[in-house]
């Protein structure tokens, strides 16, 4: 119970936004109502989706109504997929936070003493609070958008395009689906910020594991090591865009999908890089310490820890491709941008799509 409580209150913010969705994570007993709750949260969840998919094959040959409904899909899908993954795993995520409560990261200094960065203790925190306010800010804009459509519009529309197999246009019926709809896209935000928040909060914790591993490496060498002895220590074109949609209202709602897709792209990339970066230091630090003249058994901790830490760690997808910025970016590191090509790649594709919608209209015209 005592460690329930601890993790409880550490990831206070994660357990409350994922009971929103309908998921009971760090609950010790399910109540009756919050079981109906979720049920009712995963209908609107799947219903939505499953409508938008629908909708998206019947229309094909309506480009701007295919276009707004495919950039949903494409954020929807993936949350789908974590909604249902973690309705099957939470026990599997809830061991996970226990295994993660019981390290200490609040001594570990917050800043880099030579860089002056952000260490990955010092992200902790801060993770959180920015999860937080962009959860706040995307659930905003989006009922605003919803809002804002509505008023423009000289036909009612619901929130998302969707096909149902039943008429909406009834006064109760839409408002029900409408509704159904906002409960969806609250399960949408919360769900690809949220676990994308905590999954960097744990990177970060183990970031910070090893950050103090290899301090404790360089501190045995530091004492070992004669005074005037070196440590040795290695520091490490929106505007075309909006002319040619001519509805600002759905190209803003646009731009928003594609910086949440590529705000997750870059939290799956840069933080599991991190983690893989961490392990290769501590590699060196074990390297680096003053070991030789020291007892056998030493060596031989020192040896398991080089040859623990030369096997690749790396973080997968789905055990296909290693996540990391070399892979999704398909770059190199060297770059002084590694995310500009892949801007660019996304930029270049879109104002093709552009043109070519300009070409078909203008070919309907003469």
């Amino acid at each position: 119970m005592a460690e329930q409580d601890m993790a409880t209150t550490r990831f206070h913010y994660f357990a409350t936004a994922f009971r929103v969705t309908g998921l009971p994570l760090l609950m010790d007993r399910v109540p009756v109502t919050f079981r109906l709750y979720a049920a009712v949260m995963t209908v609107c969840c799947y219903a939505s989706y499953f409508s938008q998919v629908v909708d998206l094959l019947k229309n094909t040959r309506d480009l701007e109504r295919t276009m707004e409904t495919a950039r949903i899909i494409a954020g929807a899908g993936m949350t789908v997929w974590i909604y249902f993954f973690l309705r099957f795993r939470i026990n599997a995520l809830e061991r996970l936070i226990h295994i993660a409560e019981s390290f200490a990261w609040e001594d570990v200094p917050t800043r880099d003493p030579e860089t002056g960065s952000l260490t990955m203790a010092g992200w902790i925190p801060r993770i959180e609070t920015i999860t937080r306010r962009l959860i706040n800010l995307t659930i905003t804009f989006h009922f605003s958008y919803v809002l804002m459509k509505r008023l423009v519009s000289t036909n009612p529309r619901l929130s998302y395009n969707s096909w149902y197999p039943f008429d909406t246009s009834h006064a109760v019926v839409f408002e029900l689906v409408n509704a159904s709809q906002l409960l969806a896209s609250v399960v949408y935000t919360i769900i690809l910020l949220g676990f994308n928040g905590l999954y960097a909060t744990l990177v970060c914790i183990a970031c910070s594991q090893l950050e103090k591993l290899r301090a404790n490496l360089l501190d045995i060498r530091q004492e070992l090591d004669p005074p005037a002895q070196d440590s040795g220590a290695e520091t490490d074109t929106e505007e075309e865009g909006t002319q040619s949609w001519g509805n600002y209202v759905q190209m803003s709602q646009g731009i928003v999908t594609y910086a949440l897709l590529l705000l997750v792209l870059a939290i799956y990339c840069w933080f599991g890089h991190e983690l893989t970066y961490q392990v290769e230091k501590v590699r060196d630090g074990a390297w680096g310490c003053d070991w030789v003249g020291t007892p056998v058994a030493f060596q031989k901790g020192i040896r398991l820890i080089i040859a623990a830490a030369n096997k690749e760690f790396t973080l997968t997808a789905g055990k296909f491709v290693p996540v990391a910025i070399r892979t999704m970016v398909n770059v190199s590191l060297k770059l002084p941008n590694p995310w500009t090509q892949m801007v660019n790649q996304s930029v270049s594709y879109f104002m093709f799509l552009m043109k070519v919608k300009d070409s078909i209209e203008h070919g309907e015209v003469n």
